[in-house]
């Protein structure tokens, strides 16, 4: 049956509330009553070995999101300090997620807009081409996330190494 589209009725008009209100739903439902802590953690970094527990990553961040870091083996008068901490909290925490999103979301666009607009297409076999189009985006989201999280491990590494010899020699890095 066909619904007649009246002056004062918006063609998408329902669809739209209904999402809107599916969103409001769990916003107040579920979101709210997670308990999501705005303020930031500082971690004291007293010694080698604490700097290197938070350093030493694998594949997952080793700090989570909101940490501050206080390097209390260096001096407070240590130009490099601020410097160094801002770094540490930045690489240990580093997931990629953001940027493995953004590529995800970008390859599937071109395929689509490849296929729309110039009428291109990448086939394989039997495979649909909107699943080979959100794998390939997979593929590339995956290389694009194993990249951050080595450029992280490798920046980590690096700064253990800076902030090792600073604290041992204890002196103003200039």
């Amino acid at each position: 049956m066909r619904i007649p589209r009246t002056s004062h009725m918006p063609l998408f008009s329902f669809p739209l509330f209904a999402v809107r209100g599916i969103f409001s739903l769990i916003h107040h439902s579920f979101l709210s009553s997670i308990p999501m802590s705005k303020t930031k953690r500082t971690i004291a970094v007293p010694t080698i070995e604490h700097l290197t527990r938070i350093t030493t990553r694998g594949i997952l961040p080793s700090l989570p999101p909101l940490t501050n870091i206080a390097l209390e083996l260096l001096p407070a008068t240590a130009r490099q300090r601020p410097v160094w901490e801002r770094r540490v909290a930045r690489w240990a925490g580093a997931c990629g997620c953001s940027l493995s999103t953004a590529v995800f979301v970008s390859v599937a666009a071109t395929f689509f807009a490849l296929h729309a607009l110039a009428h291109l297409d990448i086939s394989l076999g039997r495979i649909p081409k909107p699943v080979l189009w959100v794998l390939i985006g997979l593929a590339a989201a995956t290389i694009t996330k194993l990249g951050v999280v080595l450029y992280a491990r490798s920046a980590l590494m690096k700064l253990h190494r800076n902030i090792a010899a600073a604290a041992f020699r204890n002196v103003d890095i200039q």
